[in-house]
């Protein structure tokens, strides 16, 4: 009887070893991330205020870049496009609109990181978001020889908390 156990045993052992390495030796497509977004929210305040019509825009700049091939440098580094966020006017109070952020190809591994700020505009009653985020895009090699997005992520200018909203405040009295 022990040595059937001991023969049962092994033999689950090998299959269940043969298994596990046939699962493993499966190809997992990662994911090639090219888009990021960020969000632009207004609240709404004073008795009637209603939310004008206005296209918010941001400007991103090259910040710095570690952990990249040698003669990759701030100002040789790729740089994202961002879109503008649009208010038709009318919408509710806090409604939020995307902004898409494009990711360039990048060429070398490394962590790029850029500063986001808003451009001021001057629709009257509307303070605009002084923020400045920080996007952080981590590039790592691909299955293919090539180089791949892995994650981003972004902070606010306290570095600590995740922040990827800029709020306006629209107010406006009564006449």
């Amino acid at each position: 009887m022990k040595k059937f156990v001991a023969i049962l045993l092994t033999l689950m052992l090998v299959l269940g070893v043969s298994a596990a390495f046939a699962e493993g030796t499966e190809e997992t497509p990662s994911p090639t991330t090219t888009t990021a977004s960020l969000g632009k929210v207004v609240v709404i305040s004073g008795e009637g205020a209603v939310m004008p019509a206005e296209t918010f825009n941001f400007t991103i700049k090259n910040d710095g870049v570690t952990d990249a091939a040698e003669g990759v440098t701030t100002e040789n580094m790729p740089t994202p496009t961002l879109g503008s966020a649009e208010f038709k006017g009318g919408e509710p109070n806090g409604t939020e609109v995307a902004i898409s952020i494009g990711l360039p190809t990048y060429k070398s591994v490394g962590i790029y990181t850029y500063t986001i700020e808003e451009t001021a505009g001057a629709t009257a009653g509307m303070t605009y978001s002084n923020a400045v985020l920080t996007l952080k895009v981590t590039v790592v090699n691909d299955e293919n020889g090539g180089f791949k997005v892995a994650g981003t992520s972004l902070v606010g200018s306290d570095d600590k908390k995740k922040h990827d909203t800029f709020q306006n405040t629209y107010s406006a009295g009564k006449l």
